[in-house]
């Protein structure tokens, strides 16, 4: 949420106020403004229609307030009181009467439902004359700040955070605190409220995080500070992470004029610098170190509507999450609230909970089931494991293991995103991700290479993983994509590649994982869904099997078919491997697999991987060039081992920002053995810029992209005798099919600089591209080279344009980099060096 306006800013509204007097609220309407905005939050005046608040708008006196799942609102009164409401509030401003001049006056305010803190003013100031009704209390406060929480089942929990005291009252009973840190409960309706007590562990904190501020929200405001204007105001590193610097800073600001003066030394006192957490007062620090003696609690937003699936896997399986079908994969609704979860799965009613959960932190969580609703033995009893919860508690993910037998449960859920974060807008936008680990793929260790499991390459140590990079077209909505009814439509698209290479020589391991795709309108749902390719290869040794893996990849939807989380913008998703068929229909995908070697064998497995938002590196989308340009290719390929032949060639390559795809088409020959292979050349198509074709290829700028094989033009081989074979595209119904893939070097910047001398670098050159690719291309029983499987290992290419015109004699002097795939007896490896040339 944007930060409070400065009393300058309101100077107007209370001189106004100055020249009217003491007024009734007949005369004068006006009670204060909407400081920070963030949608959706509506507001009702009495006798209008409601109306969306925005930044700045005046709020009137008895206007209703109603925020939803992902709104927030704060009110600045007159008397420079401040009410911050947040998401799935419900508020309504009954009475304020205040005069300027004496500082007396009155402000009542109700609430039904909903997570508040008020900050007094000048009129909490004075006795009896600030005070909240709910149905089951009401609060007064003198002098203060105080948080509330009101749930849907009418319980409220109150928490004296700073004043000379507050009264929590129903009924004949009064329940007075004078301790900050200390809070009331009451239980429902008709139920006393419960004397003061520490409020829990971290009970302020999860309850302050329901108004920070949203990723990608900027409070209402249409002009939002940069880091660089925080950074040039001089006070932002203070403010960031040291209170007490904090202070001193903002007492060198006043003595300049900076902000209204202020009691440096009373603030301190209020604030008790030497203990204070850096991220709240001592109150929030108290309270969240005092125990709890009594049930009183602040957690998220009252009972927060939530949705999401539940997924089991088998005991002792190794390859992942692989049945994904109904008995495995449980989508539920339910709700957050103090940090539970609680879920009904759809169509079978079974229930199940899930705690703690921490915003923006990690936790050790158990969940229960009812019954075993997940169908993979982890459910009818508990389950406990890491659980994440982003910061503003909309989105979160937990890795559990059965109590009981060991079996494994994958548990995601969250706040859909709202319909307003799909609007058009104007300019590209690009936003970054950072795919999470798939915790039943790390085999004994970690996965360090999203998508793939530990026995084709997942684990490899030292692996460079890019963001998963998003962009979004210019004046098109999010999702506009739709076969049948919009297949003009051009949608976001997005990448994520790893690369990891750890050794020299014969004893090299390296692995390259691709994936490309795109946001589209899923014809079953009507939801925005995205999917795309995943084209990897990995070498165990340089004597080992070649490992290729080919599977799709989609996010994974909720009972009601959300697939994107978050609310006011996208804070995460999981990527598995199902796949959307040619109708943009949801379907359950049976042929993700590994392929090891020339025999083709396969093995299937299934990955999870929980995506979250992310910081966008510098830099990223500054330059997008729709640029033509060519250059070569080369590698090392085999038909079946030990025999490893070249293939290298012309490579023609287009990029294209208006759509953000690219096209690329290398034509290649065996320039050495083609008498013992049969090839006479190989054409492989990459991306693609047009047609249904719209998740193969993804242009994030002119040093970010990357494409995978073309849907709808095959490989063409052309053998020494003529015969040519096309290799049929997984869009025409192939089993079999070939699987390419293409990457730019700055989507896995310095991955290879470990292979460099000392001194050695690759250049960020202006006028050229280079970058990684690997080829399967299965078997085809046509005679000559095509009953064999052709396979490249992580193969190099390069494009661009000629900067200059070489002359026609002379001598010519080149110094740089050179990098490229070795086959050396029998054994294959990537090398790289410095690199000079004389013509």
């Amino acid at each position: 949420m944007a930060a409070m306006p400065r009393p300058t800013q309101v100077v107007p509204a209370i001189a106004l106020a100055l020249g009217l007097g003491l007024a009734t609220p007949a005369m004068a309407q006006r009670v204060g403004v909407n400081s920070a905005v963030n949608p959706d939050a509506t507001g009702t005046p009495p006798g209008a229609a409601s109306r969306r608040l925005v930044l700045g708008q005046e709020v009137v006196h008895d206007e209703h307030v109603v925020t939803g799942g992902v709104g927030q609102t704060q009110i600045l009164f007159l008397d420079e009181s401040a009410m911050s409401v947040g998401p799935n509030s419900d508020l309504t401003i009954d009475n304020f009467v205040y005069d300027p001049s004496s500082g007396t006056g009155q402000l009542a305010m109700s609430a039904t439902t909903g997570v508040m803190r008020f900050v007094g003013g000048k009129l909490s100031k004075n006795e009896n004359a600030v005070t909240m009704r709910t149905p089951v209390g009401t609060i007064g406060v003198r002098g203060g700040v105080f948080l509330m929480n009101l749930t849907r089942s009418q319980k409220l929990d109150v928490v004296f955070l700073y004043g000379k005291g507050l009264t929590v009252t129903d009924g004949n009973v009064t329940q007075t605190i004078t301790r900050p840190g200390f809070a009331v409960s009451v239980a429902g309706p008709g139920q006393p409220p419960s004397p003061p007590a520490p409020a829990p562990p971290n009970a302020v904190r999860t309850a302050l995080a329901q108004f920070n501020g949203k990723s990608g929200a900027t409070g209402g405001s249409s002009h939002p500070p940069t880091d660089a204007t925080v950074a040039a105001s001089g006070i932002g590193n203070d403010i960031s992470g040291n209170l007490a610097a904090s202070i001193q800073q903002a007492a060198q600001n006043a003595s300049r004029g900076a902000v209204p003066s202020v009691n440096i030394g009373t603030l301190q006192a209020n604030l008790n610098v030497n203990t204070v957490a850096p991220t709240g007062s001592s109150a929030v620090a108290q309270a969240d170190q005092n125990p709890a003696s009594q049930g009183a609690s602040i957690g998220n937003a009252a009972g927060v509507a939530i949705s999401g699936v539940v997924k089991n896997i088998a005991l002792g399986t190794t390859t992942g999450f692989i049945d994904q079908s109904a008995g495995h994969r449980t989508p539920y609704t339910g709700f957050l609230d103090n940090g539970t979860v609680t879920g009904t799965a759809s169509g079978i009613g079974a229930t199940f909970t899930l705690s703690p959960l921490t915003p923006g932190a990690t936790t050790s969580a158990t969940g229960t089931a009812s019954e075993d609703f997940g169908g993979g033995g982890g459910g009818g009893g508990s389950a406990s494991g890491p659980a994440f919860l982003t910061s503003d508690s909309d989105f979160f993910f937990a890795n559990l293991t059965s109590t009981g037998d060991g079996s494994r449960v994958f548990v995601f859920g969250g706040v859909p995103v709202q319909q307003s974060f799909y609007a058009a807008t104007p300019t590209p936008q690009f936003l970054a991700f950072n795919v999470q680990p798939d915790f039943a793929l790390g085999g004994s260790g970690t996965q360090t290479i999203p998508f793939l499991p530990s026995f084709a390459g997942g684990t490899q140590s030292n692996a460079v993983v890019s963001p998963l990079y998003l962009v979004t077209q210019p004046n098109q909505a999010f999702g506009n994509f739709n076969l049948n009814t919009n297949p003009n439509g051009n949608s976001p698209h997005f990448l994520q590649a790893s690369l990891g290479i750890n050794g020299q020589g014969a004893n090299q391991t390296s692995a390259l994982s691709i994936l490309t795709g795109s946001f589209f309108t899923s014809s079953d749902t009507g939801a925005v869904a995205a999917s795309g390719p995943i084209r990897a290869t990995f070498l165990g040794g340089g004597a080992s099997p070649l490992t290729h893996v080919t599977s799709g990849s989609a996010t994974v939807p909720d009972a009601n078919g959300n697939n994107l989380f978050g609310g006011a913008t996208i804070d995460g998703f999981v990527l598995d491997s199902n796949k959307y068929n040619n109708n943009l229909n949801f379907v359950q995908d049976t042929s993700n697999a590994f392929t090891i070697g020339p025999g083709n064998t396969s093995t299937r497995y299934a990955f999870n991987q929980p995506v979250l938002a992310g910081s966008l590196p510098a830099g990223v989308g500054a330059t997008r060039t729709g640029a033509s340009q060519q250059g070569y290719f080369g590698g090392i390929m085999t038909n079946g081992r030990p025999f490893q032949y070249v293939l290298t060639g012309a490579v023609a390559l287009q990029t294209f920002p208006s759509n953000s795809t690219l096209s690329a088409v290398f034509a290649g020959s065996d320039p050495f053995t083609s008498n013992t292979t049969g090839i006479g050349t190989l054409v492989l198509p990459f991306g693609t810029a047009s047609g249904r074709n719209f998740s193969r290829s993804t242009f994030i700028d002119d040093n970010i992209f990357a494409a995978a094989d073309n849907a709808t033009q095959g490989v063409q081989l052309t053998a020494t005798n003529g015969t040519t074979t096309t290799y049929p595209t997984d869009a025409s119904g192939a089993t079999t099919f070939p699987a390419l893939g293409l990457i730019s070097s700055g989507v896995v910047p310095g991955a290879a600089n470990g292979l460099l001398p000392p001194g050695a670098a690759f250049c960020a050159c202006q006028f050229l591209h280079w970058g990684y690719w690997e080829a399967n291309i299965p078997a085809v029983n046509n005679g000559g080279p095509t009953n064999t499987v052709q396979s490249s290992y992580i193969n190099t290419w390069l494009a661009g344009q000629p900067t200059v015109t070489l002359p026609t004699s002379g001598v010519g002097s080149f110094n740089g980099a050179a990098i490229g795939t070795v086959s050396n007896n029998g054994a294959v490896y990537l090398a790289a060096g410095g690199f000079s040339q004389t013509y």
